[in-house]
């Protein structure tokens, strides 16, 4: 029922007040644990980030960030993050011309890492674990 909703308790809301209360919590989830992501990402060698990482952006961006590892193959990347049991993507995103333009499709293009309602901060960590266990071989 409406009037037993988790979150703020919204006077005479509507669903769709709710529903935007809701989202607004998601966001925020999501980029709590992106930031923790992202300082993690920063303090590895060789990591390199594509994309906006200064938090007054981020309201410019979602939860997923696009990575290289300088001298490794993004396709394999993620197949030893796989073992891990951590499921990320290479590729080019349909973003051929701009990968491209930077020298980054020689490589297997990017790893893409997106993060959910449904993650968690062990789940961050354990990646960032992964990457820098990754860097160091």
């Amino acid at each position: 029922h409406m009037g037993e909703a988790e979150g703020p308790k919204l006077e005479n809301a509507t669903k769709r007040d709710y529903l935007k209360s809701a989202m607004l919590m998601i966001k925020e989830h999501e980029m709590l644990l992106f930031g923790r992501l992202l300082e993690g990402m920063q303090q590895i060698k060789r990591l390199n980030i594509h994309g906006i990482t200064d938090p007054a952006m981020w309201k410019w961006r979602t939860a997923t960030v696009s990575i290289t590892l300088d001298g490794k193959d993004s396709w394999q990347m993620c197949e030893k993050l796989g073992v891990d049991g951590l499921a990320l993507s290479p590729g080019h995103f349909y973003a051929i011309e701009p990968l491209g333009k930077l020298g980054l499709l020689e490589d297997g293009g990017v790893i893409r890492a997106g993060l959910s309602l449904y993650n968690t901060q062990k789940e961050v960590d354990r990646l960032i674990n992964a990457l820098d266990r990754l860097a160091s071989e």
